[in-house]
């Protein structure tokens, strides 16, 4: 029993480590991209972490922190520093000026990338569509991603512009 714990323990480390780097990788790219506009630049992110929006378990999902979602904070100390790294640099993230929101249907979702988990995909469009009911709607513009990708394309080229 203790190996099979001290193993799990391990493994999530690792894996907090892992979330961890992704949050410092983003950090990165974003503080890269703040600089950028601050000089009159314009910058998209393909994926912005949402969380900032609301504190709810299901935004998390849409690019937030993953350490403190894992579940596995039995780990102790370390496992509990990574945590409190990874939500500082989130917490570092202000929102951008407009987020443009891809809403697609998640049976659409998985037909197009048919390696993910159902669930999970299910879980996002939650998300999404609490975050359209619920979001800021000054900065939040909806793209109906069901549509066929010429025309998901066409939509969010309209939208940059228009958003200029």
């Amino acid at each position: 029993i203790f190996l099979t714990r001290w193993m799990d323990s391990i493994r999530s480390i690792v894996l907090s480590a892992h979330h961890l780097s992704i949050g410092y990788d983003r950090y990165r790219r974003y503080e890269s991209g703040s600089s950028l506009a601050k000089s009159g630049g314009i910058v998209l992110y393909d994926r912005f972490p949402l969380e900032r929006i609301s504190s709810k378990p299901g935004y998390r999902l849409l690019d937030g922190p993953q350490i403190v979602g894992t579940g596995d904070l039995d780990s102790g100390r370390i496992n509990n520093k990574l945590v409190s790294k990874e939500l500082d640099l989130y917490k570092r993230m202000h929102l951008p000026d407009y987020v443009l929101v891809l809403d697609v249907d998640p049976d659409i979702s998985l037909q197009r990338k048919p390696d993910h988990d159902q669930a999970v995909l299910t879980e996002k469009y939650r998300a999404v569509q609490d975050l359209l009911a619920n979001g800021d709607n000054s900065k939040l513009i909806r793209i109906d991603a069901n549509l066929p990708y010429q025309d998901v394309l066409s939509e969010l080229k309209s939208a940059v512009w228009k958003s200029l």
